[in-house]
């Protein structure tokens, strides 16, 4: 059942995996924590240590909050960047949270 539901994702979602990027864990963390700030998320919890960065979105229609959790890891000479983002209330976003998370992506100066 778990690969299924990760099948239908991938399949909806190609353009979301994590990013492999040549910077350091510390340079990946720098650079994460600004597009969040760009992005105009709150903070909860930032912990370079490791490698964690936690935030919410609040959506400008209806007030609903949206959970996010960075997570960076060493790979190779560089870095790896996971992202998910999860809605705390409601079975459905619209794909929200696909979106917000392509955003992060497409904005991360690798």
């Amino acid at each position: 059942m778990k690969g299924e539901v990760a099948n239908k994702q991938l399949a909806a979602y190609p353009d979301i995996k994590p990013l492999i990027t040549e910077l350091s864990v510390d340079e990946a963390l720098i650079e994460a924590t600004q597009v969040v700030k760009d992005m105009q998320w709150e903070y909860i919890n930032l912990d370079y240590e490791q490698g964690i960065i936690e935030a919410y979105d609040t959506s400008k229609l209806f007030g609903f909050i949206d959970d996010i959790i960075i997570r960076v890891r060493p790979d190779g000479s560089g870095s790896r960047v996971d992202i998910r983002s999860s809605s705390r209330v409601g079975k459905g976003d619209l794909g929200k949270n696909a979106e917000r998370i392509a955003k992060f992506i497409r904005s991360f100066r690798t």
